[in-house]
């Protein structure tokens, strides 16, 4: 029991998102792919300049500071745009509805209708009927479900201060309890700030985002192209390689940790959010679980560079 408090002490603690190896402060190994690259306001900025960006913007918690931003892959325009965040009320009127998804110190409203598509998080299809009474009944019991809600891509960038946002499905997802927003933006969206911090604000969906980066708040990063086979891979952990930069499964798989690895972050007691508390989990002989994604780098022994990962501790009762 000690040594897993220990280990869940660590796992809680290194967390964080784009954070390399170690689970903080971006580090990494390994000279193989680089799934993205630090950038500076500036650097968003002339992209944005550019034309039609698609971003995903992370919050921190119970702000509208960014957490992360980052610009994605030009063919992730004609992606769908997504919200996910925790629902805080709904209410139907008719064949129509409105969701409170909570953003920042207040919220953003999602419009549904009956043509919307409402599933369980495993993509079982529901109702509205049935989605509402779901959602309605967690109220109740003084939850706040978390739900993904998505929509086609607008053909033009919606205005700034344009809050409309009517999904065509909406799912209970328990992962998404991050307030997370993915969107097409230009250059109007963004406004520099002379006087930092913050740097800029990004406003979509007329929600008026800080990025403060010169305060080590906001991550800026860039999607690199990596045209190598994606595979996904699971198993438990064999072992932590020498450095901290990579981990063997058990059926030999080599998984290498580079800047721009995503590292699940530890919400529960039983998640780990560094190769650092795998390590320590191992050594106190406990069994830790590997899931997530990648490129095929090697197939002798078979290699992975992952894109993210999730370690999680695994329950052999």
């Amino acid at each position: 029991l000690a040594a897993l408090a220990s280990v869940g002490m660590l796992g809680a603690c290194n967390g964080d998102g784009l954070a390399g190896p170690g689970g903080g402060g971006g580090g990494g190994g390994g000279g193989g792919a680089q799934f993205s690259r630090r950038i500076t306001v500036p650097e968003l900025e002339a992209q944005l300049l550019s034309g039609p960006t698609r971003v995903e913007i992370k919050l921190v918690n119970g702000s509208l500071v960014a957490r992360e931003i980052e610009i994605e892959e030009p063919d992730e325009l004609f992606d769908e745009e997504e919200i996910e965040s925790r629902a805080t009320a709904i209410s139907v009127t008719g064949s129509d509805g409105s969701l409170s998804l909570a953003l920042g110190a207040g919220s953003l409203v999602v419009g549904f209708t009956s043509a919307t598509r409402f599933e369980e998080e495993d993509g079982t299809h529901l109702s509205m009927q049935e989605f509402v009474a779901r959602v309605e009944d967690a109220l109740r019991q003084g939850l706040e479900p978390a739900i993904e809600a998505k929509r086609p891509p607008p053909a033009t960038p919606q205005a700034p201060t344009d809050a409309l946002f009517i999904a065509t499905k909406l799912e209970l997802d328990d992962e998404a309890d991050e307030a997370e927003i993915e969107i097409t933006v230009d250059d109007r969206h963004l406004s520099l700030n002379s006087s930092p911090p913050p740097d800029a604000v990004l406003t979509v969906l007329n929600l008026m985002i800080e990025i403060d980066v010169s305060g080590g708040v906001t991550e800026l990063e860039s999607e690199m192209d990596d045209d190598r086979e994606e595979v996904e891979f699971e198993g438990l952990v064999a072992s932590v390689g020498a450095g901290g930069t990579s981990f063997t499964l058990a059926d030999g798989t080599v998984v290498e940790l580079v800047a721009g690895t995503e590292i699940e972050e530890a919400d529960d007691a039983d998640e780990l959010g560094s190769l650092a508390a795998v390590e320590q989990a191992l050594t106190a002989g406990l069994p830790v679980e590997a899931e997530g994604e990648g490129v095929l780098t090697a197939t002798s022994p078979r290699t992975i560079t992952a894109q993210e990962v999730e370690f999680e501790l695994e329950d052999d009762s």
